[in-house]
Order: C-alpha cells, then sequence, then structure tokens
C-alpha cells in the first residue's frame, strides 16, 4: 500500500502560544519534514513579508523555529533533515543548501539551484541539480561523479536514495539509477514528461509521480502505469513518500493499496492544493498544503494535515 496527495482543504493552522496566530499566506507552502524526536513536524512557511521561517509543532502548538531575515535573497523551496540533528534548507543559488540548527542557519558551499534532496542518515544524504549530484558526508556537501548521463538536455526534478541506491528523476523522460556509487544508469523512459518525484523500495521496486499527473511503477525491467489522477483538476504528482511496502503522495493525499487510489481526506474537506508529504510509518504520515479562501483575496489558510492509519486530520 501506499500513498498520495491532490488538491483537496481544512481548517487553518494555529499557532498555540502566548497569542494565537493563524499563518496564512498568498504564496505556494514549501515543504514539509517529520522528525521523529521531541521536535516533531517541521514546515517551511513563506511569512508573506518577503521572508521565510521555519515553524515546528511537537505536538503542543506551533511556534516559529527559525526565520530568514526579511528580504533575504533566493528563498530556500524545501526542508529535509537528520533525525536529532540538523535540517537541510535548499532552494536557490546562491547558497542552495543551508544547514540549520539551534544556533542558525549556515551556507554549506553548494552554490547551485537545488531540485531536490534526500536524507539517508545523519552521515549521507544527496542533493541534485541539472545534472550533477551532490554528496553530504557528515561535514561536507561535494560532487559525486560526473555528470547524469540524462538525454535531450534533462535536468534533475527529483531524488530518492538509501544506503545502495540513488534515483533521479528529471525532464524528458529521465530516470537514473546509481547502485553503490558506481555508474548511473539510464532507466527506460516511462513517459515523455517532466518526472517530479520517486520513491522505492528496492532496485526493482521504484515508484515515479509525473508532471501529467500519473504513477508509474518499475519492476526491474519495464514500467506500468499504475494510476492516473482524474483530468481537469490541475495538478501533478509532486511528492512520494512510502515505507514499509505503502506509498503516499502528494497532490490527492490518497493511498494506494495494490491496485487503487484511496483519497483521505474527510468529505467536509474543502478544496487544498497540497504541497509536500513526509513521515514516520504508515500510521503516521503528514501533508502541506494552502486552503482556498475567498475573503484573503484568494490567499488560504496554511495548513499541516496528519494521517494515523485510520483518519486524516488538519494539525
Amino acid at each position: 500500500m501506499w500513498y498520495a496527495t491532490d488538491a483537496g482543504a481544512a481548517s487553518c493552522v494555529v499557532y498555540s502560544g502566548a497569542d494565537t496566530k493563524t499563518i496564512r499566506t498568498c504564496f505556494r507552502p514549501r515543504q514539509a519534514l517529520h522528525r521523529k524526536d521531541d521536535r516533531g513536524v517541521f514546515v517551511l512557511v513563506p511569512d508573506g513579508d518577503n521572508s521565510v521561517s521555519i515553524w515546528a509543532n511537537s505536538g503542543t502548538g506551533w511556534r516559529s523555529y527559525f526565520t530568514w531575515p526579511k528580504g533575504t535573497p533566493n528563498p530556500m523551496r524545501g526542508i529535509r533533515g537528520i533525525v536529532d540533528g540538523r535540517l537541510f534548507a535548499f532552494g536557490y543559488a546562491n547558497c542552495g543548501i543551508q544547514l540549520v540548527d539551534d544556533v542558525g542557519a549556515h551556507c554549506s558551499g553548494a552554490a547551485a539551484e537545488i531540485a531536490d534532496l534526500s536524507v539517508v542518515n545523519a552521515n549521507l544524504a544527496y542533493a541534485a541539480y541539472n545534472d550533477i549530484l551532490l554528496k553530504y558526508d557528515g561535514e561536507l556537501w561535494t560532487q559525486l561523479g560526473g555528470p547524469l548521463p540524462f538525454k535531450d538536455w534533462g535536468d534533475a526534478k527529483g531524488i530518492w536514495a538509501d544506503a545502495s541506491t540513488i534515483v533521479v528523476t528529471g525532464s524528458n523522460g529521465n530516470v537514473v539509477m546509481i547502485k553503490d556509487e558506481q555508474t548511473a544508469v539510464v532507466l527506460p523512459e516511462p513517459i515523455a514528461s517532466n518526472i517530479l518525484t520517486a520513491w522505492a523500495f528496492a532496485a526493482n521496486d521504484i515508484w515515479i509521480g509525473t508532471e501529467g499527473s500519473e504513477l508509474y511503477h518499475y519492476d526491474g525491467s519495464q514500467w506500468s502505469l499504475k494510476a492516473s489522477l482524474p483530468p481537469g483538476r490541475g495538478v501533478t504528482v509532486v511528492r512520494l513518500w512510502g515505507k514499509d511496502g505503502h506509498l503516499l503522495s502528494n497532490q490527492l493525499f490518497a493511498e494506494w493499496d495494490g491496485s487503487q487510489l484511496h483519497n483521505l481526506l474527510p468529505a467536509e474537506a474543502g478544496p487544498i492544493s497540497f504541497t509536500d508529504v513526509w513521515g514516520n510509518s504508515p500510521t503516521e504520515v503528514f501533508a502541506t498544503g494552502v486552503g482556498s479562501d475567498a475573503q484573503t483575496g484568494g490567499c488560504g489558510a496554511y495548513q499541516v494535515w496528519w494521517y494515523d492509519g485510520t483518519v486524516a486530520r488538519p494539525m
């Protein structure tokens, strides 16, 4: 079973501190990360005043964890992190990966526009941009190998990795796999479309999401189309997450049961535009998004949904 998300909404996120505060944004919310430690869920949120913040919720309410100075150029587009360790905020050059901890944000030296980043453990992570693959060894980010063998001038869109396998997806139908940090192999083209995200359980069990709202599976020899989101919704499969045979994607916030998608949102949920999904287990999955709200001029309340294996609800 796996999970997925699509444009769909709920109540707004509320910060339970000295003052109650609704987080609202006129921008697309950034990527969510759940850390399985006492710091809980982290989200990257545009504040609407030309700054970007990381908010955290350990189960007792939302609090501001870090805010970049107003007007900081080249804002971050996503976060990933190490359990009980640093967060990696990544995005645009001139400092494409920043290390965020309790002291502040520190430039890693990766002067590139990072497309995506995948953390394996405290001493191993990978990131991709254009046709370049970067590796983190616990201290430094450095380039791993030569340019990726993308065809038709493809560039990186998404990355997934574990201790032995790296999968990088790209534009123009590109999917590249690297085993044991050796030669990069171009997998058969599943579709002539931008492939935005990947998740794998093994080298012969790879899932990808496309710009055309399609979900494909690779069994080690060929691709097969497993699902297509309803046409006319203007959505793409931009993020997948999975564990123990479960898979969840955000562009519908739904789960894959082996044969079809099941929407996890309750019937009363209004429209929401999801942007990311992450989890610790099939009973602890989180998705971020922004809801529509005509009273705020088309801007919406920033939202985080939590799925406990039975029910999805806003945090």
